[in-house]
C-alpha cells in the first residue's frame, strides 16, 4: 500500500482533555477500544509501540435518539493502529508522539 493511501493523524506531547472534548460536538459520542499493545524498548528513557483500536461513534442529533440515554451499539466506524513513541519523564512514561492510521473504515 502506498503511503499516500493511508489515512493518518499525528500529534506530539500532551493535549488538554475534558469530558466535553472527549466526545466532540454536542450529542456525538465516541469511544476507542484499544487492544494488542506491543512495546519495544529503544533505551532506558525511550520506547515505541503499536496498538490496534476500534472506533465507535454515534451522533444522537443525526439519528434522532435521546442523548440522555446510552447510544445504540452499531458496528465500529474504523479499525486502526496507533503508532506511538514513549518518553520516560519525572512523572513516569508518557506518549511523546502518536500517529493514528485507519486500516478499515465502515462504508
Amino acid at each position: 500500500m502506498a503511503a499516500s493511501s493511508v489515512r493518518a493523524n499525528c500529534c506530539w506531547g500532551a493535549k488538554p482533555s475534558s469530558p466535553r472534548s472527549a466526545s466532540g460536538p454536542e450529542g456525538v459520542v465516541t469511544r476507542h477500544v484499544c487492544a494488542n499493545l506491543a512495546v519495544e524498548a529503544i533505551d532506558a528513557d525511550h520506547a515505541r509501540g503499536v496498538m490496534y483500536f476500534l472506533l465507535y461513534k454515534h451522533d444522537h442529533a443525526a439519528a434522532g435518539t435521546d442523548a440522555g440515554k446510552p447510544a445504540p451499539l452499531g458496528p465500529p466506524e474504523t479499525l486502526g493502529e496507533y503508532h506511538d513513541e514513549y518518553l520516560r519523564t519525572a512523572e513516569g512514561w508518557r506518549i511523546a508522539r502518536r500517529v493514528a492510521k485507519g486500516v478499515f473504515r465502515r462504508a
